[in-house]
């Protein structure tokens, strides 16, 4: 007798198309309303605020119960086309897995098959390759073929027309195999690369629906949905060849301000624990789960954009608590660069002596900080010769010193000599602050250069001619705070004695008060033992 087939349908190419066809349709008609009016996708943050002052952080919002209550509750802070869009989205979205999903009994095992994300990431590259996902060169192609514009006519001749011309590829065996998993990948990044502009608060629903169901398949789909669309960025690699095609006025990115609000609330967190998703790097659990996977996306994407809704000393207490990430060194680069960034733009746009201060002053302390932060993270992870990026920061960090001490020694120039022509006190005040600035962009600069020296390993590059090794020997102390290992303080200090320089015992002793000095980090150490070891006192 012949074995009876439990699961409903068969999945053919042509149902295939008639399947994802509705939500192709829904999601480049949100396109086009996104390029006509873009701000209509912007979240109603300053609704959002004023519910939080007066009820408090909302539980329900950020934790709902299911998939259905997390779209609700962002109903109030959606435009209302937007929202019904996205409600019609959804229904479409869960007919298409409930689809696919009856083609083959559920799946029991958590930890997806090699074959399985290996299917996904073609999907990725059929909606790379399939015209119908381009907004644009659909649009055309659909309604007037003869006016694609020049630099679209080579997407024209080498994307495939639809689905179906990849799902046909031989050897069709395999096709066939993992066809179901090639059209979640396929479906999944349709979706994200649309998210950014378009579905950016829908997608944790979608997520949240995937991982109610009985399907652990499907539960790993939810998680592999949820970090795509955390770590897609306008800069991702594979999207680059047809970026023009699926970039719609980028000048605005409602995401941003999203993103970094929902991961202020929480909302974020709550989702990736009820995912149990963290990051994809293998020692993921030497880190706080949503810790590893939020220093991921800051160091995959473009997220790290230094505006006033950004708490860069939050990022830097991350970092701090998860000190041998990998991509550690990764994202200081890149906050050191946004900081000189903000710094230079602020900078120029100075009109005052007093505005240009305060700058400079602003200056001093961000970059303080930054180095405090790195000088904190693991020396075996960070300072190493097979991780790149060192050199390259203590350069970056020289350069702008560079930068700024000239800008003093211009402002004290332009203001002695106004002084020299009438006396004014405000302006003797702020002479004398522009003379403490550069003493201290001074002892900076020496400290960088003693610190690059140190940790690269040459010493040709400290120069102890020339300098004030009190002042220097505290700041550099108080650079070192944050990295107050007994053995990497002895270390450093062992190394500044040993310059073939005579100051360098000098300065290595006044090292030693700093570090040992009472009430600091280390002033409960054997003193004099240490003191023997290091002078024969």
């Amino acid at each position: 007798m012949r074995k009876k087939n439990t699961h409903k349908g068969t999945l053919t190419i042509p149902r295939c198309k008639r399947i994802i066809r509705p939500l192709i349709s829904k999601i480049a008609s949100l396109t086009g309303l996104y390029i006509k009016h873009p701000f209509k996708f912007d979240l109603d943050i300053e609704s959002f605020d004023i519910v939080q002052e007066n009820h408090g952080q909302s539980v329900k919002f950020i934790n709902p119960s299911t998939s259905d209550d997390r779209l609700l509750y962002l109903k109030p802070y959606l435009n209302p086309e937007i929202y019904q869009t996205y409600v019609e989205i959804f229904t479409l979205f869960k007919s298409i897995v409930r689809a696919w999903s009856e083609t083959g009994p559920p799946a029991k095992t958590r930890v997806p098959k090699l074959s399985t994300i290996s299917s996904l990431k073609v999907g990725k590259m059929i909606t790379l390759g399939t015209k119908s996902t381009h907004y644009r060169l659909n649009q055309t192609a659909l309604f007037d073929a003869e006016s694609i514009p020049r630099y679209l006519q080579k997407y024209k001749d080498e994307l495939a027309d639809d689905i179906d011309d990849w799902l046909s590829m031989e050897p069709q065996y395999v096709m066939q195999t993992h066809m179901i998993d090639l059209l979640y990948g396929y479906v999944i990044h349709l979706l994200i690369f649309n998210s950014r502009t378009t579905l950016y608060c829908l997608i944790p629903v979608l997520v949240h629906w995937l991982q109610e169901q009985d399907d652990s398949h499907l539960k790993s789909l939810s998680r592999t949905l949820l970090y795509e669309f955390f770590i897609f960025s306008p800069i991702d690699a594979d999207q680059r060849a047809v970026k023009e095609l699926t970039s719609e006025v980028a000048q605005h990115d409602p995401s941003i301000p999203i993103f970094w609000l929902f991961h202020g609330i929480g909302y974020w967190k709550r989702l990736c624990f009820l995912c149990k998703l963290d990051s994809i790097n293998v020692s993921a659990k030497l880190y706080e789960p949503y810790d590893s996977l939020f220093i991921d996306v800051l160091a995959k994407t473009d997220r790290l954009f230094l505006t006033d809704v950004i708490d860069l000393p939050h990022i830097y207490s991350t970092l701090q608590r998860n000190p041998q990430h990998p991509h550690n060194t990764s994202l200081m680069m890149s906050i050191l660069a946004q900081i000189i960034s903000l710094f230079k733009k602020t900078l120029d746009s100075s009109r005052t002596s007093t505005t240009a201060l305060r700058t400079l002053q602003a200056g001093i302390n961000d970059f303080t900080e930054f180095v405090r932060t790195w000088l904190s993270l693991s020396s075996d992870c960070v300072f190493n010769s097979l991780d790149g990026g060192n050199e390259e920061t203590f350069e970056a960090l020289i350069n702008v010193l560079k930068f700024m001490r000239r800008h003093c020694d211009g402002a004290i120039s332009y203001i002695e000599d106004s002084l020299s022509r009438n006396r004014i006190i405000k302006l003797e005040d702020v002479l004398s602050k522009f003379k403490q600035a550069n003493s201290s962009i001074s002892d900076f600069f020496f400290n960088i250069r003693v610190l690059q020296a140190y940790y690269l390993d040459n010493p040709d590059l400290c120069d102890l001619e020339g300098v004030k090794l009190p002042s220097a020997s505290h700041s550099l102390a108080y650079l070192m705070a944050h990295n107050c290992e007994f053995d990497e303080v002895v270390n450093l200090l062992a190394w500044i004695r040993d310059l073939p320089n005579e100051k360098g015992l000098r300065m290595s002793k006044l090292l030693f008060r700093e570090f040992f000095k009472e009430n600091s980090v280390l002033g409960e150490m054997d003193v004099e033992h240490v003191a023997w070891e290091l002078y024969d006192l």
